[in-house]
């Protein structure tokens, strides 16, 4: 009669196998880490495509982009606004907000588009994959809640496309007439409209770590979407450089500032 003999693992046989195990998830955890946020970066970047779509539904319906004016009354608010301020229903319903900066329209804008939508269902798209976000309610405005639009969404509006490209011209002359200046943007004005950036995804959530910001941006492949509704990660450290423009405190930063505003490239 044969005994069969049961061996269990010796100590050492035992720290090699968690050795193994150790190794193998270190090769594999960050490969995976990675295919997420390749995952969210792909989903950031058809959801800049798909608001650029979506203004050129307002360019269809209205003739121009997105494009508010002080003193512009918002459709379905009857009381008067203030004449020299860009007034905008924002949500929830019955919050006003109201700006003396015309160049603020790039955090703004999504209150010019919200009436082709209904905000709860489309505002989500605005906001960088792995970004919470949540709308606030009334009684949260009422209590305090401030509303900083350009936390509140990811999607940013070039400032080229709510100006006279004369704006971003060398030879634009020592005085500036602002009324003259601050226009909306049809899309037969864009010359280049492969090459002109007109939004991009600011806060990049979807990044294990923050990456290097140079000004306003950061070094890193950003999603984009072009004035000829494609998409691309493009850096904005390699966009052509930007010019100051004199109604805004001189500020250059790129992609906002591009020479000859829409009449311009951002990249080749």
């Amino acid at each position: 009669m044969r005994r069969v003999l049961h061996r269990g693992f010796s100590l050492i046989e035992l720290m090699v196998v968690i050795g193994i195990i150790a190794l193998i998830l270190a090769i594999t955890l960050p490969a995976l880490g990675g295919a997420r946020s390749s995952a969210k970066q792909t989903l950031a970047l058809a959801n800049v495509r798909s608001t650029q779509q979506l203004f050129e539904r307002y360019s269809s319906d209205n003739g121009r982009y997105p494009f508010r004016a002080a003193g512009d009354q918002p459709a379905g608010l009857e009381e008067p606004v203030e004449p020299n301020a860009l007034t905008f229903s924002w949500y929830p319903e019955g919050v006003l907000l109201a700006t003396t900066n015309h160049f603020d329209l790039a955090n703004l804008w999504p209150a010019i588009v919200a009436d082709l939508d209904e905000w709860p269902g489309i505002a989500e798209t605005w906001v960088s994959p792995g970004r919470a976000f949540e709308l606030p309610e009334l009684d949260d405005v009422m209590n305090g809640f401030e509303i900083e639009p350009g936390e509140m969404f990811s999607i940013v509006y070039s400032n080229s496309f709510v100006a006279r490209p004369t704006l971003w011209m060398e030879d634009r002359g020592e005085t500036v007439d602002r009324i003259a200046e601050l226009r909306p943007t049809r899309a037969s004005e864009v010359r280049a409209p492969a090459g002109k950036v007109m939004l991009w995804d600011r806060h990049l959530a979807y990044l294990s770590k923050e990456p290097e910001r140079v000004g306003e941006h950061y070094r890193e492949k950003t999603p984009m979407a072009f004035a000829d509704g494609h998409g691309s990660l493009e850096d904005p450290s390699e966009a052509s450089d930007g010019v100051a423009n004199p109604l805004n405190g001189g500020d250059d930063t790129t992609l906002h500032n591009t020479s000859q505003g829409v009449y311009g490239i951002d990249y080749d």
